[in-house]
This record gives C-alpha cells, sequence and structure tokens, in this order.
C-alpha cells in the first residue's frame, strides 16, 4: 500500500513555521486597543526570506477606528501601515526582505479609541540562498 502525505496546518501563533522553502506565520484573531501589542514575533534562521505581510481586521474591529501595524527587524521599525476606517483598501499588503538572522515582530494598535477589537496578519514567503 502507498504511504500517503498528509497535510497538516500547524496552526495560529506568534511563532514562524518553515516547512521547505515556505515560510509562513498566522497571529490569527488579536484583540487591540491603544497599546501597541504584539501579533507576531519570531526569529528567522540562517536563510533570507522573502515574505509578504498582509494586516486583517478579523470581523470585530468597530467600523471608524483606524489601526496601524508596525514591523520591526532587530528593533528597528522597517515598516509601517494605517488601515483607516476599517475599510478593506486594495495594495495594502507588504513586501518584506528578511535577512538571515533577524528578530521580526509585528505589532498593532487602534489609533482611534481604547477599545480593543480583533486584528490579525498573515505573513507568508519562501526562503531564498
Amino acid at each position: 500500500m502507498a504511504k500517503k502525505n498528509i497535510a497538516t496546518f500547524l496552526g495560529t501563533g506568534k511563532h514562524l513555521t518553515i516547512a521547505g522553502n515556505q515560510a509562513f506565520a498566522y497571529s490569527g484573531p488579536v484583540s487591540v486597543n491603544a497599546t501597541l501589542t504584539t501579533l507576531i514575533s519570531f526569529h528567522t534562521g540562517g536563510k533570507m526570506i522573502k515574505a509578504l505581510l498582509v494586516p486583517m481586521y478579523m470581523g470585530s474591529a468597530a467600523e471608524g477606528d483606524d489601526y496601524l501595524w508596525s514591523v520591526t527587524f532587530n528593533g528597528s521599525i522597517v515598516a509601517q501601515l494605517v488601515l483607516a476606517n476599517n475599510v478593506e483598501v486594495p495594495n495594502t499588503d507588504c513586501i518584506l526582505i528578511v535577512p538571515p538572522l533577524t528578530e521580526v515582530i509585528v505589532q498593532s494598535k487602534n489609533l482611534t479609541e481604547n477599545e480593543a477589537h480583533d486584528v490579525g496578519c498573515m505573513f507568508t514567503g519562501e526562503t531564498v540562498e
């Protein structure tokens, strides 16, 4: 009998998963108020990663709320995105080239009010030599 390969989704969380040359992290919904809150945080390995970061409202963000997503590499801000008024705006994705041996942190905060709502992000890409 032939052995079947079964794909397994490793779930959401703040960590990075690398499977073959594919790299991904999914925050899932995170309750975020006016305090900068970590969505994902990880250290890369010895390879560079070409990635796409997708910020997301997770359904409970109030209409009219503006949210900031901030990306740091080794403590330095490399990108910041603002989605205004809970409107899905095309082309809000952010292409990132992550160097080897880098600490990556993606954080978010509500810029409009202190009330917490669920937001998240996806980080997907591939390792390159």
